[in-house]
């Protein structure tokens, strides 16, 4: 854990706490996140941001995931720090509205979340979050009133919301 924060303990935990970003949070409200509370500009962001390529997300932790298997960034995560995460970006990545009321967690219910995959169901399929997405496509102003995301990153996607992905407005990049 981070030492240096105020009034933590010998591990890191406590001390101030503070806001964090969404897991639906575009480009433009990630930067600002880490500069304001970080002083982070574009390329630390990024880097930190790669962190999420040494874990796994847990279906149970927080709704995202693969149907009811933990998911993961990186093929064969290894929880060492490498490069896969941003090679994952060339994948074809499918944007999904993923409906959790069909698995029974433990712990809290979650409604439905965003999120987008690659490969078929099984064990080692990959799932980016919008805030994955974010680092490489500004997809900020394809967001309709209910939060979804209507633009694509790639045409090999198998679907996207069901429509034919020929027809969905591709994502402008997140940089030049």
């Amino acid at each position: 854990g981070r030492q240096s924060c105020k009034d933590s303990d010998d591990i890191g935990d406590g001390g101030e706490k503070y806001d964090i970003y969404g897991d639906e949070e575009g480009t433009s409200k990630i930067l600002h996140h880490f500069n304001k509370y970080f002083g982070f500009d574009e390329r630390c962001t990024v880097a930190v941001m790669g962190l999420h390529g040494i874990s796994k997300m847990r279906p149970e932790n927080s709704g995202h995931g693969n149907g009811p298997y933990s998911a993961t960034w990186v093929r064969d995560a290894s929880y060492r720090m490498t490069n896969d995460y941003f090679k994952g970006f060339e994948y074809p990545w499918t944007y999904e509205e993923r409906d959790n009321e069909d698995y029974d967690y433990p712990i809290p219910k979650f409604g439905e979340q965003s999120q987008w995959y690659n490969g078929a169901y099984d064990e080692n399929r990959l799932v980016l979050l919008n805030v994955d997405i974010a680092m490489k496509w500004n997809y900020e102003e394809y967001v309709d009133d209910k939060g979804r995301i209507y633009c694509k990153v790639s045409d090999e996607a198998n679907h996207h919301g069901g429509k034919d992905p020929r027809n969905v407005p591709e994502c402008p990049r997140a940089y030049q």
